[in-house]
């Protein structure tokens, strides 16, 4: 029954994605039609994502905390995820969990299932919307300044 309901807003999603004019749609040969470029140099950051580098103040070996930084100049960025990427990826991650918690409460694999085609088809409809509506969304912003790394509380100044 709920693969019959999942089938069925599929092809209304479909239908309704063709019927739109290709003068409002865009089509492009770019999986991800997203802007990767760097703030500071503009450069393509698609094919070479941004490398990690310890934050001032930290060892160089592990770590505690770290920036992504631009490959080519060497700048500090951030990722820059949507608010409804973020939404989308937490009620993924929760039904997810909760339909793997309903299938062990009732000894059953078909909740195992359901929890699998409901991430794989989360996943398809997140990278569907991406590509229609995320087009000329920056995917890397340039990082805030740094704060110190291991800034004590007002209360522990005196």
């Amino acid at each position: 029954m709920i693969c019959r309901f999942l089938l069925v807003q599929l092809t209304t999603l479909t239908s309704s994605l063709m019927s739109r004019s290709t003068s409002t749609l865009e089509i492009t040969t770019d999986p991800c039609p997203m802007d990767y470029t760097c703030p500071s140099c503009a450069c393509s950051l698609k094919k070479e994502p941004p490398g990690f580098q310890p934050l001032s103040g930290q060892r160089r070996w592990l770590p505690l905390k770290t920036s992504m930084a631009c490959s080519r100049c060497n700048t500090r960025v951030e990722l820059n995820v949507h608010p409804i990427e973020k939404k989308t990826r937490f009620l993924e991650l929760g039904m997810f969990c909760l339909l793997i918690l309903l299938s062990t409460w009732e000894h059953s694999m078909s909740f195992v299932w359901i929890a699998l085609l409901w991430g794989g088809l989360s996943e398809i409809g997140l990278a569907l919307w991406s590509r229609l509506y995320l087009s000329d969304w920056k995917r890397y912003v340039p990082a805030r300044p740094d704060e110190p790394a291991f800034a004590k509380p007002d209360s522990f100044n005196t």
